[in-house]
């Protein structure tokens, strides 16, 4: 099972293609940390009826990130740039030395 924090990420990039009923359940469940007792109150199924609607929702959106992975791209971005700008804060406190290193991780982020 996929952890709370990335199906809410998922949901975010994947969640349009949802239809609005899978999308309200999925946010409620992801982002309002409700049960599904709660969901199945407001929502007027039953229980099993929210679970089962949460399942399909997840494997629909979990075959999308296998397919475009777009969550695995954000991600290995997010890191570069985060390296990237530790490199510049060192740049700050030391020498330009520094520099070539920024250079090839700018070059890796452009030739993804």
């Amino acid at each position: 099972m996929v952890e709370k924090a990335k199906m809410a990420m998922l949901l975010d990039f994947y969640g349009d293609v949802l239809t609005d009923k899978q999308r309200e359940a999925m946010d409620m469940y992801y982002n309002l940390d409700y049960s599904l007792s709660e969901i199945a109150e407001n929502t007027g199924i039953s229980r099993q009826g929210v679970r089962d609607r949460l399942q399909k929702s997840e494997h629909i959106i979990l075959e999308l990130e296998e397919k475009l992975r777009l969550y695995e791209r954000f991600c290995s971005m997010k890191a570069d740039i985060e390296r990237m700008i530790k490199q510049l804060e060192q740049i700050r406190k030391l020498a330009p030395a520094e520099i070539s290193s920024i250079i090839e991780i700018a070059q890796g982020l452009l030739d993804k």
